[in-house]
């Protein structure tokens, strides 16, 4: 929602849109804006990249909680019993 937000005043190529900070194995995920879409990457990693166009996005962002309610009901992201 934050990369779609950012897509709204027409921001220069290579802004950063949004990010998600460190995550626990060190990563960090940053969407940017180029050439009129959206560029999502694991920050310094060109082979870790998608390229959505900004209608793309929309369409991602509006079929995310579909989708995490379906995994929540089968299961995932809950922890596991060992």
């Amino acid at each position: 929602r934050q990369a779609q937000a950012g897509l709204q005043g027409e921001p220069a190529d290579g802004v950063v849109l949004a990010g998600s900070g460190r995550l626990a194995d060190g990563a960090e995920l940053v969407a940017r804006r180029v050439a009129g879409a959206v560029l999502l990457e694991r920050a310094g990693e060109e082979i870790s990249r998608v390229e959505l166009p900004a209608d793309a996005l929309d369409r991602l962002v509006e079929q995310l909680p579909k989708a995490r309610g379906r995994l929540d009901l089968l299961g995932f992201g809950l922890p596991q019993q060992g």
